[in-house]
């Protein structure tokens, strides 16, 4: 079955290649998203220039805002983690995401550690929501060792959805 199944995946390297739009981001939660789906938190770290530095995962499906200091706290042990995406795996959840206020309270305990939250995406049995576009915030990517960029209008989440 796997063998009819052509798709374009964007994987980026670990140290090596820039993360430089949503679509990479949600390409290496593909990789390491607990199957069948389950309560888990999954957390990508990155650089400055935006380089995979390091990924971890939660075993609990709690709200993000009772991750985050945890998380923030792992980052401040990776030196170079600047930047975090992060995928809350939520497969009871029956409806669409309307987490605009946990994106902006986590963006800003993030911020004020010095740490970007880039992407924060939840993953349930119908599909990803990006609780980032709920609270209208933008996010042009930017590549800042190459300085290339890509809007993030296509998150791929029609992509991303084929391994659920």
């Amino acid at each position: 079955m796997l063998s009819q199944l052509v798709l374009q995946i964007d994987v980026p390297r670990a140290h090596r290649d820039p993360i430089t739009s949503a679509t990479q981001e949600l390409s290496v939660f593909a990789l390491a998203i607990s199957r069948p789906l389950r309560p888990e938190t999954l957390v990508l770290m990155m650089s400055r220039d935006r380089h995979g530095v390091g990924f971890f995962a939660l075993n609990n499906g709690g709200n993000l805002h009772s991750l985050i200091d945890d998380i923030v706290g792992r980052c401040a042990a990776e030196n170079s983690a600047r930047a975090i995406a992060i995928a809350s795996v939520r497969p009871q959840q029956q409806s669409h995401c309307q987490n605009g206020g946990e994106w902006k309270s986590a963006r800003d305990i993030c911020q004020r550690a010095g740490v970007q939250l880039v992407d924060w995406f939840v993953i349930g049995r119908h599909g990803v929501h990006c609780p980032r576009l709920v609270a209208h915030q933008s996010n042009e990517w930017i590549c800042p060792d190459r300085g290339r960029r890509s809007s993030s209008g296509d998150l791929g989440f029609n992509q991303f959805s084929v391994f659920l």
